[in-house]
């Protein structure tokens, strides 16, 4: 479900109750990068790499100008569960 399973949940909802105000600033898109070129093969969508990270940086920063605690939730939808050994 991504991002939008903390809006259905309604983690904004209980955190109001709590006494917080949330201000919700949308989902995050990653920004288009240019080709990077590296020599590294190992390194693999480093042009995505780069655009989430710019993109993140760039909420942070707008965030922490203008909220008292900038909290950033994360909902990854493409991971593998890790093995569990007993």
């Amino acid at each position: 479900m991504g991002p939008a399973a903390y809006r259905t949940a309604g983690l904004s909802q209980v955190s109001a109750e709590l006494g917080w105000t949330i201000t919700y600033l949308g989902d995050a898109a990653p920004t288009e990068e240019p080709i990077l070129d590296h020599a590294n093969h190992a390194v693999k969508n480093l042009e995505a790499l780069a655009g989430w990270t710019h993109s993140l940086s760039g909420k942070a920063l707008e965030m922490a100008r203008g909220c008292d605690l900038p909290v950033f939730l994360a909902a990854i939808t493409q991971c593998r569960p890790a093995p569990y050994w007993a």
